[in-house]
C-alpha cells in the first residue's frame, strides 16, 4: 500500500527548543535519532546522529510512522484517509491535556497513538494537532479520571483520586445559666485555688502541631494540668498541656494589668505566680 506523507508545522506550547538532529519515529516504536541526508519516494537516507561522518543508512518509508525534524517540521507517513477524515465534523473523547509546562487544553481526543495524541481543541475550529506524549503530563476526563504515559509513551490509566475526611466530633457542653437578680448580690468570699488560675481577656494559645488558638478567658488546672477553654462554636474544651510528647497546648500569651504580653511555656518549668495577671 502506498504512503502519502503529512507534514505539518507548529510549536509546542513554549517547548519548540530547536535541537540540530532530526528523530526518525519507527512504526515498531522504535526511535533513531539521526541526520536525514537525502528523502525520496520510496525511501530515505541517513547517518546516525552520533557519528557525522560514518556510514549511510536507508529506510523504507513504510517502516516509518513519522519524523520530527531540527527545525520543528514532523512528517507524518500516514493514509490521507485518516487525517481529512479527523478535520471533518466527527467528535472525538472530551477530555483536558495537561503539558509538563503547566498549560491545560480543552480538547475532544481523537487517537492516543504509539508515540503521540491526535486532538482538536474545542472552541476553535481549526485542523486537528498531533501533539508528542513526550511533552504531556496527563489526560484529565469529565470524570476525573486521567491518564500518564512512562518512558516508553506507554498510556497508563488512573482512577479519579478518592478524599478521605476524618471528622472528630468534640463533646459540646450546655452553657451554664445565668440567673438574674434584681439587687446585686455579693458573692460568699473563698479562698482562691491554688491549682486553678482563670487567664481574664484576650489569649492565643498554640497547639503542639503550631497552630494559633484565639479565645477568652482560659482556665489553666496545674495539677490536673490540663488547659480549658471555649471555642468558636461555643464548645468548652479541655486538652493536657503538650509535655512528654502529648498532643495538646504548647504555650499560652495573655496580656497583664498594665497591657505588657506575656507568654508562657507549658512544656517548660513555671510557677503558680507565673499565671497572676496583676
Amino acid at each position: 500500500m502506498r504512503k502519502t506523507s503529512f507534514i505539518f508545522f507548529f510549536f509546542l506550547f513554549g517547548i519548540g527548543n530547536v535541537y540540530s538532529q532530526d528523530t526518525i519515529y519507527l512504526v515498531n516504536h522504535t526511535l533513531l535519532v539521526a541526520k536525514i541526508t537525502d528523502v525520496n519516494v520510496g525511501d530515505i537516507s541517513f547517518k546516525m546522529f552520533n557519528n557525522p561522518d560514518g556510514p549511510s543508512y536507508h529506510k523504507k518509508t513504510s517502516d516509518i510512522l513519522r519524523i520530527k525534524y531540527s527545525n520543528g517540521m514532523i512528517e507524518f507517513y500516514e493514509e490521507s484517509e485518516t487525517m481529512s477524515d479527523l478535520n471533518s465534523t466527527e467528535r472525538g473523547e472530551r477530555a483536558t491535556l495537561l503539558l509538563k509546562t503547566g498549560k491545560t487544553i480543552d480538547c475532544e481526543i481523537f487517537e492516543v497513538c504509539g508515540l503521540s495524541i491526535i486532538y482538536k481543541e474545542r472552541g476553535i475550529d481549526e485542523n486537528v494537532v498531533v501533539l508528542l506524549k513526550e511533552v504531556v503530563d496527563r489526560i484529565v476526563r469529565p470524570d476525573s479520571s486521567f491518564s500518564t504515559f512512562t518512558s516508553s509513551g506507554r498510556e497508563e490509566k488512573h482512577d479519579k483520586p478518592v478524599k478521605v475526611v476524618i471528622v472528630v466530633a468534640e463533646k459540646k457542653v450546655d452553657p451554664v445559666p445565668v440567673v438574674k437578680t434584681e439587687d446585686p448580690v455579693t458573692p460568699p468570699t473563698t479562698a482562691p485555688s491554688k491549682t486553678k488560675k482563670t487567664l481574664k481577656g484576650e489569649c492565643l494559645l498554640l497547639d503542639s502541631d503550631g497552630n494559633p488558638i484565639k479565645t477568652k478567658d482560659v482556665l489553666v488546672d496545674m495539677k490536673n494540668q490540663t488547659v480549658s477553654y471555649v471555642d468558636q462554636n461555643n464548645v468548652l474544651v479541655t486538652k493536657p498541656f503538650a509535655i512528654n510528647g502529648k498532643a495538646g497546648i504548647r504555650s499560652i500569651s495573655f496580656k497583664r494589668k498594665n497591657n505588657n504580653s506575656s507568654s508562657l511555656d507549658l512544656a517548660g518549668e513555671f510557677e503558680f505566680s507565673d499565671l497572676d495577671q496583676e
